[in-house]
């Protein structure tokens, strides 16, 4: 969307370039898969719904996708900076449902996930010698404006927008704010709370966490 972008220094791309591509090969040979019943996409919106939200039709995992590749995101003066950001995306388990991820053998050997509570926010706390609030993602404020929804539902949208809040650019934030309601929950899978914008509840989120906003 931004159009082309300046790499900045061209041997660092390159050592960049062929540390993905030894990585990329090394997973070549290795047999990483999952049951045929857990083989469905976890994004899967297709057709459109007059009012409402899309309907879900399955779509299958191509186990082969092992490729790699790694995304800079923070432009600075038209160059991207490669010393921040830089996760790999592009295998097909990053499209797996949670429920799922369990089944997932490498080379016919079972794996296990480690799960850390809050480990973004507990992060951003901890470098400003702070303790983290008992819960992060129940922000009082959407809580309070949230009478109807489940407990799962509010936390879980005050999780998704944290996230978007320290990983989003404010161009793609000022696009979602703007953006039809059923939109955000095909594209973020969050629901608001009626009362609420998602500029305002943007906002509540970021006066909660006011002691680690930059």
């Amino acid at each position: 969307r931004t159009g082309r972008v300046e790499y900045g220094d061209p041997r660092e791309v390159a050592r960049l370039r062929r540390s993905v591509d030894a990585y990329d090969a090394s997973l070549a040979p290795v047999d990483v898969t999952l049951p045929d019943e857990f083989r469905i996409l976890k994004d899967t919106f297709t057709g459109a719904v007059e009012g409402g939200p899309k309907e879900r039709e399955p779509r299958w995992l191509d186990l082969c996708d092992k490729r790699l590749h790694r995304v800079f995101n923070n432009v600075v003066a038209g160059e991207v900076n490669l010393d921040q950001g830089g996760r790999f995306y592009g295998g097909w388990w990053q499209n797996v449902v949670s429920d799922a991820r369990k089944h997932i053998t490498i080379d016919g050997q079972p794996t296990v996930e480690l799960d850390y509570h809050a480990m973004h926010p507990r992060m951003l706390y901890q470098m400003e010698g702070l303790d983290l609030p008992a819960d992060p993602y129940l922000v009082p404020a959407l809580v309070a404006a949230s009478r109807g929804m489940a407990p799962e539902a509010v936390r879980s949208t005050g999780k998704r927008l944290f996230n978007a809040l320290i990983n989003g650019t404010r161009r793609q934030l000022g696009e979602a704010i703007k953006a039809p309601r059923v939109e955000l929950l095909e594209r973020w899978g969050c629901e608001l709370p009626d009362a609420l914008g998602l500029g305002d509840a943007l906002a509540k989120i970021e006066e909660f966490h006011a002691p680690i906003r930059r």
